[in-house]
């Protein structure tokens, strides 16, 4: 597997994880994806919603320093 900060790629089927690995020149295999040229590509089976950076990620969900408490109705 790549050593290298290495890009993550999940695409929504097998056959479209191949043909994005193909343009992205990850042409090793591994189990269950496929790698190489500072990528990794992925599959899962079904659709997919997105893509989101982390930096915007991180940004939405930074501690506010607030306390959280959990209420239970009776």
């Amino acid at each position: 597997m790549a050593t290298q900060t290495s890009v993550a790629v999940v695409a929504e089927k097998p056959s479209v994880a191949r043909d994005i690995a193909r343009v992205l020149s990850a042409t090793k295999r591994g189990g269950g994806y496929l790698y190489g040229d500072g990528y990794i590509v992925t599959w899962a089976i079904g659709h997919l919603v997105g893509l989101a950076q982390v930096p915007a990620l991180l940004s939405k969900y930074t501690p506010t320093g607030k306390r959280i408490e959990k209420y239970e109705r009776n």
